[in-house]
């Protein structure tokens, strides 16, 4: 498997053998990097990082599988038990116009020679998308901190006027222009 990115505690690979081929979607799969067997053996904090993680690389191979001509329409998700019996999470994206695994039908589970994975370009792609979400949901973390610290200090008052919006509904650059 190649590795497209990690984490303190989780790994990001692309699966050799996929069951979705790299032109009709993707086929990678999360592992923690400790022996866990399942879900419910994870901590509180890990689960909620998974959570995040798993989250935050479905978006950014949908942006790089878009990138790469690739409209993804659909995300499976399968908590899978590898020989080892470790915890990995399936991520099956499913392209609009699949004819191989068919976006509206159900995933057939099985390897065929025909399906390749995901090249290098690809994972740069992902991986560039990975390092722009992660920094951006830094920046809205450490805002979000910021007007925490300053509510405490100033209660009722504000830091800023776009505090109160989240990332899906943040102004465009021109309705941020028309209000100044």
């Amino acid at each position: 498997m190649a590795l497209i990115y990690e984490t303190e505690n989780f790994k990001l690979e692309s699966i050799d053998k996929p069951f979705i081929d790299r032109l009709e979607g993707a086929h990678v799969q999360i592992s923690p990097k400790s022996e866990v067997t399942d879900r419910a053996k994870l901590s509180s904090e890990l689960k909620e990082e998974l959570d995040e993680f798993t989250t935050l690389v479905g978006k950014a191979i949908k942006l790089g599988r878009r990138k790469r001509g690739v409209e993804i329409g659909r995300i499976d998700f399968q908590d899978d038990g590898d020989e080892n019996q470790k915890l990995p999470v399936q991520m099956y994206f499913r392209a609009i116009g699949a004819t191989k695994q068919r976006y509206s039908k159900p995933i057939v589970p099985e390897y065929k020679t025909e399906y390749q994975p995901l090249d290098d370009e690809d994972i740069r792609v992902i991986i560039k998308e990975i390092k722009k979400l992660m920094k951006r949901e830094k920046s809205i973390q450490e805002r979000e901190e910021r007007e925490a610290a300053f509510q405490k200090k100033f209660p009722g008052r504000r830091l800023s006027g776009y505090s109160h919006m989240n990332e899906q509904n943040l102004p465009t650059r021109q309705e941020h222009r028309q209000r100044a």
